[in-house]
This record gives structure tokens, sequence and C-alpha cells, in this order.
């Protein structure tokens, strides 16, 4: 499992059980190309899903969707990780990109 990023901390709320759990990352350098910063994150993502599954990973590629949420449109990847009991959970990837809001 990577290190914790200093000054980031887990969430103090529980955490849902059920649902697909979504990760939201949020950037403003460099030039965008669409979903190369959510396909490096669920490739992380899936790297560490990796190593706890003992090496073994057959799960199929993420899905990339174009979502309306509120109006707003956003891409994320779709994918799914298991948990720390052995059990899977679907995970959303979602990028926002802050620099034109400046």
């Amino acid at each position: 499992m990577p290190a914790a990023t200093p000054g980031l901390r887990p969430s103090e709320g529980p955490v849902p059980e059920d649902g697909p759990f979504a990760v939201f990352v949020t950037h403003g350098m460099g030039q965008q190309i669409p979903f190369e910063t959510l396909d490096l994150v669920a490739e992380g993502l899936r790297a560490v899903d990796q190593r706890r599954r003992g090496g073994e990973n057959s799960l199929p590629a993420p899905v990339a969707r174009s979502v309306s949420i509120e109006g707003e449109r956003l891409q994320r990847l779709e994918l799914r990780l298991q948990r720390s009991d052995g059990t899977e959970r679907e995970v959303h990837v979602y990028e926002g990109y802050w620099a034109p809001l400046t």
C-alpha cells in the first residue's frame, strides 16, 4: 500500500459499505489530454489491487464514460477493486481541472 500523502488524512466520517465509491482527482497544470489523468490514477489503483490479489488481476479493464451530474458533463473511469476483507467494490474515478476557474 502506498504511503499516505503528507497533509492528507482519511475521512473522519464513516465510509458507506455499499454502492460505488468515488475518487475525485483535481489538477490545473499541463496540457489536458482527455482521460490521461484518469487513466494514470486508475492504473495506480489497479497496481495496488493486483498486489493485494497476490499478483493476479483478471478483472476487466476500466470502463470510460461521459456522465451528466446535476447538468455538468464529467468523464469517469469505472473499475472494481478488492477490499482488504477480500470483497470487491465498484470505484468511479472523476477528474477536475481547476486552472480555467482562476
